[in-house]
C-alpha cells in the first residue's frame, strides 16, 4: 500500500489490519450471537505508543515499514508473525570492505 505517496522513492507501505488484530479482539454473545469486538483505536494507539491520528492514517494509508517493525516488537511479535511479505521487497546487498597491507621492508 503506498496511497497517497508519490515520487522515486514512496515508501513502502503494509496494511495494518493484522496488526490491529493482534493488539486486541473479544467476542462477545448477544442475542444467541457471538459478535467480534475490536478494541477503539485509543486502546489501539495507547498500546503502540502513538496517537490516535496516527492509526486512522496507517488504516487509511497503510503502515511504513519502519514503524511495522517497532509496532510489532512493541507487542511481543516479530513483524514476520504479522506479515509474512515484510522483507519480500527489501534489498539485501552486502558491502565488503577490503584493507590493503603493505609488506614492511
Amino acid at each position: 500500500m503506498n496511497a497517497g505517496r508519490s515520487g522515486p522513492n514512496p515508501e513502502r507501505r503494509l496494511d495494518v489490519t493484522p496488526l490491529l488484530d493482534r493488539i486486541g479482539t473479544s467476542f462477545i454473545t448477544r442475542n444467541d450471537r457471538i459478535t467480534r469486538n475490536l478494541w477503539t483505536t485509543g486502546y489501539q494507539a495507547n498500546v503502540l505508543g502513538v496517537y490516535p491520528g496516527t492509526i486512522h492514517r496507517w488504516k487509511r494509508d497503510g503502515i511504513p515499514l519502519r514503524h511495522a517493525d517497532a509496532a510489532a516488537i512493541r507487542i511481543g511479535l516479530h513483524p514476520l508473525d504479522i506479515w509474512p511479505e515484510f522483507h519480500a521487497d527489501i534489498n539485501c546487498t552486502t558491502t565488503t570492505t577490503t584493507t590493503t597491507t603493505e609488506a614492511s621492508q
